[in-house]
């Protein structure tokens, strides 16, 4: 998609991310510090006020575009919900012409956003398990720049920055593309539907020693400043909230009667 402004001065690189600050932050490919947003923190692009307005357009008529082509009736993705969601984080991917000089010319090819989401998720005994995984909350690469590698690079960036798993990810309604995607690339099938509109994979419970914030009552401390940005939750205290069966080595759900609906059928995200 293509802009009648210069995108160098709110991204000067291709691929960065952007919270809830609105300050576009790079996204560092070689990162595996204890203490991931201290990268961050010194390498961001503080935004004057005309950026900040340009960084607006970018991000309405991104999520405005993903909305149609999803066929959805409401914008999932704008600059408002994610200044005023505490844990969305959006990757954003774009191009810019080698010609400076040209006008109009740099593109933004695409973006992932993902947060923490409070979710009830069956295993398999069909015991309801009150979690907050990492979700992904909308996927979009411009029609004319797809197949090009580009979803596998945000998607890619995602993992490593947010120190997850594919097969820990909820999904929140994938499409048949995602589905095809994640089965390709993540190696993800037989997805388990949930009632509550998102899909899980099995192996979603295993292995989540690391992930303090998965079960939201069995937190051992809060979180430190400098994670914040990377995890994205936690920054104004823990939640408390009541798991009602659990077991880190339970399967997720048997996939449940109805069939994962795919995302031209959902006029609602939240």
């Amino acid at each position: 998609m293509n802009f009648q402004f210069s995108l160098d001065s709110i991204f000067p690189e291709d691929l960065m991310i952007i919270g809830r600050d609105l300050t576009p932050k790079v996204v560092d490919g070689s990162l595996n510090s204890s203490t991931p947003s201290e990268y961050y923190y010194k390498h961001f692009c503080r935004l004057d006020p005309s950026s900040k307005m340009a960084l607006g357009e970018v991000l309405d008529r991104m999520g405005a575009a993903s909305a149609r082509a999803q066929g959805l009736s409401q914008v999932i993705t704008t600059m408002e919900k994610l200044r005023t969601s505490e844990n969305h984080i959006v990757y954003i991917i774009t191009r810019k012409h080698p010609d400076r000089s040209v006008d109009g010319a740099d593109i933004c090819v695409g973006f992932l956003k993902v947060g923490r989401k409070r979710l009830f998720i069956l295993d398999s005994s069909g015991g309801q398990n009150e979690v907050m995984p990492v979700s992904v909350l909308d996927f979009y690469v411009h029609e004319s720049l797809q197949r090009h590698g580009y979803g596998r690079q945000l998607f890619d960036a995602m993992l490593q920055t947010e120190r997850v798993e594919p097969v820990h990810l909820a999904i929140d309604r994938p499409s048949d593309k995602l589905t095809s995607f994640l089965a390709k690339h993540c190696g993800l099938r037989q997805p388990c539907p949930q009632t509550n509109n998102f899909v899980v994979y099995p192996g979603f419970f295993s292995d989540r020693e690391e992930d303090e914030l998965f079960y939201p009552n069995k937190r051992r401390s809060p979180m430190k400043n400098g994670y914040e940005v990377t995890s994205m939750v936690g920054i104004n205290g823990s939640p408390s909230f009541s798991r009602h069966s659990h077991g880190s080595s339970a399967s997720p759900c048997r996939p449940a009667s109805r069939e994962v609906r795919n995302l031209h059928d959902h006029h609602q995200l939240w």
